[in-house]
């Protein structure tokens, strides 16, 4: 044990922070400061990393809250002759509930939490307050688990699940009727209850292996591209961690290509096109050719085994590219690619938010970066009855045609809830049917999380960050490990909503029919509901990550059924296309908005507001209105009280107060 003991020194004054400050990262240093009557001020949380502190008999008037949570009879953490302050309330706050043990350890991390004294003997403090770590000794599935991090008062529940990997041995064995090779990794640790995903990597090129069959201690995956006999880095890992060990593979694959994984655009200093798959090992540019929408030529600039980049021959026009692709004779095509429109995005936010409403600042993405307590314009809530519903519904792959080659049929989740203090916080998992889908429900993983926060939060979706307003929904939907018929097929994810054959909205003095759908090459699309006053927003962004690279993804409608004895409603089914990619991750988004008619009515004389208006009304900045951005299968309604319910399926329900109004 270390100290810093100045006790009966004489000492007058306040001690300089820095002081305090180089003490952390002394393991177990007590701070004993007593029989100094001159010594004054208020203490820094610094000192909540220390073992012990004693100011007994000193003019010291203020120490962190973290001595106060902890102050029980009997404890020698606090000495001191101060009161607790009086309604006093703690602020624990955790980083993630959501956590994994590696080899038993179990990292929890947070403020204010405490020294783990009391009955927990599996928990120590590495950082009293910051850092605790508890011991799980369990392989098996994600698992829900009480911590009292304090004798009789903080107790919080966890999902922790085992993800320690280590590696013992790694066999290979070639078909002999399609050349692909299967690996069997035998581990000496591993939970065969979570999803892993094995590649190999030799320089800057990467060859996945699919897993096939999890069995004991051992995992069955299998290779369908490898150029060349060497020696490669294999990598088993998890969300959580991840394993290394060099093999010698002694077989190679002639795979088929070319394969387009995702694709990308630059506009500047000069336009370029950037392809990922891919195309083979014969790197010749003469070998290869990009023709895009049948005429123009794309000529290629630099070819690896998994990248293109060509410069194309003549302007590309805004909106969606259709590419066919030729390496060594080998033809396919693509056309999940968008030219964006060159508008200046902060120009048109000013124009159509009136920079924001005067309550924030219009930033270049042409999004309304709002001031505290402002959120949208032109929306109040009532206390009208409505309902909206929406959810995910399938995942289908299809070829170049659009022809549905498999679907899977997204009706069973299993849901974890880890809602703290601040955040709501919902994990789903798809249950797939090995029955039905055997060829996925071994190896695919679909999960989606949804999050609710009282906060303004910066969150990351992909490389790009999003910015979420206090009191919003936030959702990202992942699919991995989806085993495709061709190189040709990609992915569609579908969902299904309720919606009005016909609708109108009074805007700008004038009553006018609204589309339910309106798809948008090369940007966004949105879908839109009116009922009475209440106006539902669905945005669905041009983009989606397809191996952890930003590309453009195709967003249709892609029919309307009326419902049965329902003559103005019909059920909507809405597609969006993603590249074939081993991960895919999308992020749609919906509001609830309401209608203050009354507010065109007082600028009939004087608004020219554009008909797009409603496209950027969820970045506008005015008090009231709640954001959601939902997935799975939900339904949300305003009942007559003021608070907004949302019940989502297979989880309790999460009630959002509403927020009052800032005028």
């Amino acid at each position: 044990m270390s100290y810093f003991d100045v006790r009966g020194n004489q000492l007058t004054g306040t001690i300089p922070d820095i002081v305090f400050s180089q003490l952390n990262g002394i393991k177990s240093i007590s701070v004993l400061l007593s029989n100094n009557p001159g010594l004054t001020g208020t203490l820094p949380n610094d000192l909540c990393q220390v073992k012990q502190l004693s100011i007994l008999n000193t003019s010291i008037t203020g120490i962190p809250d973290c001595f106060w949570c902890y102050n029980v009879s009997g404890s020698t953490i606090l000495i001191t002759s101060l009161s607790m302050p009086s309604h006093f309330a703690c602020n624990v706050t955790i980083n993630n509930r959501r956590l994994p043990a590696l080899f038993t350890q179990v990292m929890i991390e947070g403020s204010n939490l405490g020294w783990a004294i009391g009955k927990e003997p599996q928990l120590i403090p590495i950082i009293p307050n910051s850092l605790l770590r508890y011991t799980y000794q369990k392989i098996g599935p994600p698992e829900l688990v009480n911590i009292e991090i304090a004798s009789g008062s903080y107790n919080f529940e966890f999902e922790l699940v085992e993800a320690g990997i280590t590696l013992s041995s790694i066999a290979q064995n070639q078909s002999t009727t399609d050349g692909t090779i299967m690996l069997m990794i035998t581990f000496t640790q591993y939970n065969q209850y979570i999803s892993h995903f094995v590649f190999l990597k030799q320089g800057l090129n990467t060859y996945p292996c699919i897993v096939q069959l999890k069995e004991g201690s051992k995992l069955y995956c299998k290779i369908y591209q490898l150029p060349l006999v060497a020696t490669y880095q294999l990598t088993v890992h998890n969300e959580f961690f991840s394993a290394r060990s060099p093999i010698i593979m002694s077989k190679s694959i002639v795979a088929m290509y070319p394969l387009v994984s995702s694709a990308d655009y630059q506009s500047s200093p000069s336009p370029l096109l950037t392809f990922n798959g891919f195309f083979g090992e014969n790197l010749k540019t003469v070998n290869t050719s990009v023709i895009l929408n049948s005429t123009t030529t794309c000529i290629t600039m630099s070819i690896t085994s998994g990248t293109i980049t060509c410069a194309p021959t003549s302007i590309m026009t805004p909106g969606q590219v259709f590419i066919s692709i030729t390496v060594d004779g080998n033809q396919t095509p693509f056309s999940l690619l968008s030219i964006p429109y060159q508008d200046n995005l902060k120009a048109n936010c000013i124009e159509q938010t009136f920079n924001c409403h005067g309550h924030g600042q219009c930033n270049d993405q042409g999004i309304c970066q709002c001031n505290q307590g402002y959120y949208d314009d032109f929306a109040t809530f009532e206390l009208d009855g409505y309902q909206f519903f929406f959810s995910l519904v399938a995942i289908q792959e299809l070829d170049a045609d659009d022809n549905i080659v498999q679907e899977l049929i997204t009706d069973k989740w299993n849901v974890t809830d880890l809602s703290g203090d601040d955040l709501t916080s919902l994990h789903y998992r798809l249950l797939i049917n090995s029955t039905l889908y055997p060829t996925l429900s071994t190896v695919a993983n679909i999960t989606s999380l949804i999050e609710y926060s009282t906060l303004d939060r910066q969150l990351p979706f992909g490389d790009s960050i999003v910015s979420v307003g206090a009191n919003s929904i936030k959702v990202g939907v992942n699919v991995t490990g989806w085993q495709y018929q061709s190189i040709l097929s990609h992915l569609r994810v579908v969902f299904a909503t309720i919606v009005n054959n016909e609708q109108s909205r009074t805007q700008s003095c004038s009553s006018n029919d609204i589309p339910t759908f309106e798809e948008i090459l090369g940007s966004d699309s949105y879908l839109r509901v009116i009922k009475n006053n209440t106006q539902f927003y669905g945005r669905f962004l041009s983009y989606s990550y397809s191996d952890g690279r930003k590309t453009f993804s195709r967003n249709e409608l892609i029919n309307q059924t009326i419902i049965t004895g329902k003559s103005n409603e019909s059920l909507a089914l809405i597609g969006v296309h993603i590249p074939q990619c081993a991960s895919c991750l999308l992020d749609p988004d919906f509001s609830a908005l309401i209608t203050d008619n009354s507010k065109n009515d007082e600028d009939c004389e004087t608004s020219s507001s554009s008909e797009n208006t409603w496209k950027i009304i969820v970045g506008a900045c005015v008090g009231g209105t709640v954001f959601i951005a939902l997935v799975i299968a939900l339904v949300f309604s305003l009942k007559n009280s003021n608070r907004f319910k949302i019940k989502v399926k297979a989880a309790k329900s999460i009630m959002l107060k509403k927020m009052g109004t800032n005028k």
